[in-house]
């Protein structure tokens, strides 16, 4: 039978990981993979710490350089991309070849998820009611040593990196690694059809997607010049009442002086769509409301998400996620559930679900997003659960990137994840 080298690494950089996304984060000259645990099969527990400039371990090169062995991690991509990327700066050419093999991976998350269990280390763990004691204290080490504590006057960054800190940093990776082990041993691993989608999925990201950067940045211009006009119009329409076509409570109360019915439902899409359909409007308000709708589609956000997640080449990677069943990611909040939103003026109210318009920033438990609107209008049963009334399937945080639906999350017992941030500080 195989053996399997479990492992887990830790790393620095002055990148954001969760904004510039993977690839970008390995890609930077600042990012650095501190320590390496791993245990064979089941042997002890080891921890290689590149950082000290140790000599690479024996008995991991053999492992590794042996071709039947099976490379296990959660969220494996993230291991299997840092030591591509990274590791091509410090390891051996041979063991470089192996770790690049993205049929020689394993993915626990991906295990998790396709069973319907949460896709974080811990929140898996728990799922599967393993006894395991939360190492709280070497999370926030983690977290302060994974980025610069500050920067210097010449802009150079400094880290915490004393040698008991990066001590205690191993043996906060060796925990994850042997909870790593232990899911391992409960979940069965994916088909294999499942395996070489998932292995797929990693080529494709790898490959990444190809950027027209001049066109991006056109496009831009384009949307800023176009959102300067439109705003230049509802200014002179309204004779100085509206400055901008996003501020929706002005631009609310305007047309409702002005005569049009709309003050309970707002200007959302639904209503735009309903209004501009009504061959009676006039055409002084068909022109305000083609001007709101096309001011809806002049935001540069995306495009300037697109420039900053891509690489050197010009190439955007990590796009697509591996979910396995259970990430069909549509969900359903009951009529009158409230939520927490920001309107264009940076307002924040609380509103009955049904109210928040296209155009309202959401509240998302760490910052405030966009969203795609109603996916569903019609009747379902609900349930209620740690402050959430919703149906079944709706999907839930459990933590700050996993989601599962409502049901498994009150037939686990989940704790609901709200976020650590306030929002009127954000």
């Amino acid at each position: 039978m195989p053996r399997r080298l479990y492992q887990d690494i830790e790393t620095r950089s002055i990148i954001n990981l969760k904004t510039e996304g993977m690839y970008a984060y390995a890609e930077s000259p600042s990012t650095e993979i501190l320590l390496w645990s791993y245990a064979i099969d089941d042997g002890s527990l080891k921890v290689y710490y590149p950082f000290f400039n140790q000599p690479f371990p024996d008995d991991l090169a053999e492992a590794i350089l042996d071709e039947e062995t099976i490379f296990v991690a959660h969220n494996a991509s993230f291991e299997r991309v840092l030591l591509t990327i990274v590791g091509a700066r410090f390891l051996n050419p041979a063991i470089h070849a192996q770790i690049r093999r993205v049929d020689r991976w394993r993915c626990t998350a991906a295990m998790a998820r396709s069973c319907g269990l949460p896709g974080a280390l811990d929140n898996t763990a728990k799922a599967l009611r393993m006894q395991i004691e939360k190492d709280r204290e070497g999370y926030l080490l983690m977290m302060r040593m994974c980025k610069p504590l500050k920067f210097n006057v010449d802009g150079e960054p400094i880290w915490l990196e004393d040698e008991a800190s990066m001590l205690r940093l191993g043996q906060y990776c060796m925990i994850d690694t042997e909870v790593e082990r232990d899911i391992d041993k409960t979940l069965p691993d994916l088909d294999e059809p499942y395996q070489k989608l998932w292995e797929l999925t990693e080529k494709i990201n790898d490959r990444g997607i190809l950027l027209d950067t001049r066109f991006l940045m056109r496009l831009m211009m384009l949307t800023e010049d176009a959102s300067i006009e439109i705003n230049n119009d509802i200014r002179r329409l309204s004779k100085g009442r509206i400055n901008k076509i996003t501020e929706t409570a002005a631009l609310t109360q305007w047309l409702t002086d002005m005569g049009l019915d709309v003050e309970e439902s707002g200007i959302g899409a639904g209503v735009l769509a309903d209004l501009l359909n009504d061959p009676e409007l006039p055409d002084f308000f068909r022109e305000v409301l083609t001007l709101r709708k096309n001011g809806g589609k002049s935001s540069t956000a995306k495009l300037k998400s697109l420039t900053k997640r891509s690489n050197s080449d010009k190439r955007i990677r990590g796009n697509l996620i591996f979910s396995g069943a259970f990430g069909s990611g549509r969900f359903c909040l009951a009529e009158n559930t409230e939520i927490l939103c920001k309107d264009t003026s940076g307002s924040i109210y609380i509103k009955p679900i049904q109210a928040v318009a296209i155009e309202d920033l959401v509240w998302d438990g760490d910052s405030w997003v966009q969203h795609g609107g109603v996916v569903f209008s019609g009747e379902k049963e609900v349930i209620q659960y740690d402050g959430i009334l919703a149906t079944r399937e709706h999907e839930v945080f459990v933590s700050d990137e996993d989601k599962i639906s409502l049901q498994m999350a009150r037939d686990l017992q989940l704790k609901l994840y709200r976020g650590e941030k306030d929002p009127y500080e954000s």
